[in-house]
């Protein structure tokens, strides 16, 4: 069969006035081999659109072209017309269309085909694209970006709203043409940010051609291993802004979170602005338990401070939550995340079986071949049973359970291995050594399970981005709080007096002096309180300590490493070697050796060499974990907040650096909130409430002395955390979630849209807005 050269030089796509630098947006990234990859049926099931593989007449073709394409001269040719092939030799699309109805049925496509037909899908639908091999001949960049028109058309055609001028009133309204000198324009002339030209360029690549746009899913293609890559580009100017007003400002001032959830998109912004309000917050608790401990040592024998702190950190917690929603609504109105809905297609990674229908929700409608509501044709989905998931999930319940019961007995061995070397010549620092074991342990454990947890997950089958993450965060969660706190509630409920492996010779006691008074190196607090302040103290410590290095240090240093041993044989005989893994397999040696000699890569190839944006998942878990630090055990550290705010401002700074200078600008995604951590943080609360109140009752012996026993004592940790809970009821129902401003700047947004609104339809003699795709509200 012919096909296409992947050497062949690649053709200009466009003009000269649209190569201006740092103007390309989306940029996907193909291995420059042909080699046959796929049956031409299987790629146009799984990449072509039914209207394109089956001919209709939206389909793009090399001799179609829409009214924004066709203003360039300059286009790319196209499969048919490659000097390679010769006159009258095959198009991928006809070879689909032959496919999938039978008459073809051995033909295979090559990537350099795969790839052509991508280019000819994007301009076809007015994008401008440039092809470009890069330097070491190994890859083919494809840059994409769209004209001013272009942009405009496709912002109104999405009904997505744009700030209004001050002299407008402000506020965000739907975007029309017509109506664009209402509207607020950027620094550099353009009416849309770069996020915002991203975002639209997005939806051209990815809505199905009846719809207008090319029918490309993007993730799906890196997922099946046709592109290597599929990223937007960085903004040098506003990286450069963003360290001079974000990373190098002064600790514990405000971030600027417009111009972050402008560049970074809704959902990253959320994530800085609860870790912000967090660690802010975390000042008012490190000041009131700075002073609880100085009264402690102040007045040894008296325990009231414990409780008093406890009682404090519930409270504090409540408004810390209730107080919290208030600024993550405020920041959605202000971000334009109010009533912010998701649509939301199967994400990569789903399989199921192709079917004609349609999901509603989680619902399955199967529909029949030729029925037809609407101007769009059924065309096959995957479909997967839903009860199949909940059969798996119940499965990787079983799975997450075992795993944390041996996690348990992992716990109860660490303990045996402290108590271990406590008994030996290492004696007290036996102990302290055991417990820096425990805390090395409990990360290690949660990188390991966080591999499993994404196995077992993937293994569900969610449909949807949204299911997936929700589901992944539970089994995050369960785990991650059995890891975390399991030696934490051993040392502080059960260590009184218990046999490790009920075995005589390992006895496990609190730690009494020899008179029974309370031990003096935490004053205040009886036995195992004070072991288990020990263990929060390394823990937290730990963290300080381990979390730049971690996060920062270590993968630069590994990426350091990897580029020696790429660049050393260069240097050595001038040849490269195979690309080391250990990091980044994407790390391409001759791109890093040419940078080394003095060659600098162009733009897009230095933003191809970044890590690839993971999401903001593992950090709230990290977040989360640390709260429960705080509250759960307030009783026994109130030094644990002051650790953690040294720790968040730490923390800050580096999740900052590392996004600005070593990730990818993540694909934009919008979102109101910090989705479903806000219930875990709730859930929280409210086992903080039950752990504090069982801790005085169970740890501090003045308690017994007032009661004289035990049941009287409970009963009064029972009564003491039911005041808390309705305390923190009274706190929710008090407190509204949206301030009232809010409230009224929502009223008046919602009438200047109204007025507008009426405006143009009165001057466009009441004809309907929209095109096609104006489905749905696009913040």
């Amino acid at each position: 069969m012919s096909s296409v050269n992947p050497s062949d030089a690649l053709p200009s796509m466009i003009s000269a006035p649209r190569m201006a630098k740092d103007k390309w947006e989306i940029v996907l990234v193909f291995p420059n081999t042909d080699h046959e990859i796929a049956p031409v049926c299987h790629y146009a099931k799984r990449f072509m659109p039914g209207s394109l593989a089956k001919g209709s007449a939206s389909a793009p073709s090399s001799s179609s072209s829409s009214s924004s394409s066709s203003s360039s001269s300059s286009s790319s040719s196209s499969i048919s017309s490659d000097p390679e092939q010769g006159q009258g030799s095959r198009s991928i699309i006809t070879l689909a269309q032959g496919a999938l109805q039978g008459h073809i049925t051995h033909s295979t496509v090559t990537r350099a085909e795969i790839r052509q037909d991508i280019i000819q899908r994007l301009e076809a639908v007015g994008l401008w694209v440039l092809s470009k091999e890069a330097d070491d001949r190994k890859h083919i960049f494809v840059l994409v970006r769209a004209s001013p028109e272009l942009l405009e058309k496709t912002a109104e055609d999405m009904g997505m709203e744009l700030h209004l001028q001050e002299s407008y009133g402000g506020g965000y309204c739907p975007f029309t043409v017509a109506q664009r000198h209402l509207f607020h324009v950027q620094q550099d002339g353009s009416l849309f940010s770069k996020t915002r030209r991203q975002q639209i360029i997005m939806e051209l690549i990815d809505e199905d051609p009846e719809d207008g746009g090319a029918g490309i899913n993007l993730a799906q293609l890196q997922a099946d291993n046709i592109t290597k890559k599929a990223f937007p580009t960085h903004s040098e100017a506003t990286k450069r802004e963003l360290m001079r007003t974000w990373v190098r400002r002064p600790p514990l001032s405000e971030q600027p979170m417009l111009d972050i959830c402008s560049y970074f998109g809704e959902e990253f912004g959320f994530y800085f602005a609860f870790l912000g309000f967090y660690t802010k917050w975390l000042i008012y608790a490190s000041v009131v338990g700075v002073i609880a401990t100085v009264i402690m040592y102040a007045i040894p024998s008296s325990q009231v401070v414990n409780t008093v702190y406890a009682v404090f950190i519930t409270l504090w917690a409540s408004l810390f939550l209730e107080l919290w929603k208030r600024e993550r609504n405020s920041n959605a109105w202000k971000w334009n995340m109010w009533n912010y809905q998701q649509r939301e297609d199967n994400r990569p990674g789903f399989k199921g079986e192709e079917r004609l229908g349609v999901y509603v929700g989680k619902e399955w409608v199967q529909l029949k071949e030729g029925e037809a509501y609407g101007p769009t044709t059924p065309r096959p989905n995957k479909f997967f049973p839903e009860q199949t998931i909940q059969n798996r999930m119940a499965i990787c319940m079983a799975v997450i359970t075992t795993v944390s019961v041996v996690v348990i007995i992992i716990t109860i061995s660490l303990l045996t291995f402290r108590l271990f070397l406590g008994n030996t010549m290492l004696g007290e620092w036996g102990g302290i050594l055991g417990s820096v074991a425990n805390a090395v342990m409990i990360q290690v454990l949660n990188k390991v399970y966080r591999v499993l947890a994404m196995k077992l997950n993937s293994w569900e089958n969610h449909r949807t981005a949204t299911e997936y993450n929700n589901n992944l965060l539970v089994k995050l969660f369960l785990f991650q709080f059995v890891n975390s706190y399991t030696v934490l509630y051993y040392i502080a409920f059960v260590k009184r007096k218990v046999n490790l492996w009920g075995d005589p010779l390992l006895p496990d006691h609190c730690l009494y002096d020899e008179d029974n008074k309370p031990d003096k190196s935490f004053p205040g607090q009886l036995g195992c309180s004070s072991e288990l302040s020990y263990q929060l103290l390394i823990i937290l410590g730990t963290n300080i300590a381990l979390g730049p290095f971690v996060e920062v240090i270590l993968p630069w240093l590994v990426a350091k490493l990897t580029i020696f041993k790429q660049m050393l044989p260069f240097f050595k005989k001038n040849k490269p070697t195979k690309t080391s893994t250990l990091l980044d397999k994407d790390l391409d040696f001759q791109a890093k050796a040419s940078k080394a000699k003095g060659n600098k890569s162009p733009k897009f190839e230095r933003d191809f060499l970044l890590n690839e944006y993971e999401g903001t998942i593992d950090e709230y878990s990290e977040m989360v974990i640390q709260y429960g630090y705080i509250t759960l055990f307030a009783a026994s550290f109130p030094l644990a907040p002051i650790l953690a705010l040294i720790n968040n401002v730490i923390e800050m700074r580096a999740d900052a650096l590392k996004s600005i200078t070593s990730f990818h600008k993540p694909f934009y995604q919008g979102a109101d909130g910090i989705g479903g951590w806000q219930t875990v943080l709730e859930v929280m609360g409210v086992i903080a409430v039950m752990t504090n109140c069982l801790q005085i009752a169970y740890s501090y012996d003045s308690l017994f002395s007032l009661f004289g026993s035990l049941y009287p004592t409970l009963v009064f940790a029972v009564a003491l955390e039911h005041v808390l809970l309705f305390l923190k009821f009274i706190i929710a129902v008090v407190i509204p979630d949206v301030p009232s401003k809010i409230r009224t700047a929502i009223a008046r947004e919602t009438y200047i849209q109204d007025q507008l609104l009426r405006a143009y339809e009165l001057s466009h003699d009441n004809k309907k807005r929209g095109g096609k795709r104006r489905t749905k509200k696009m913040h």
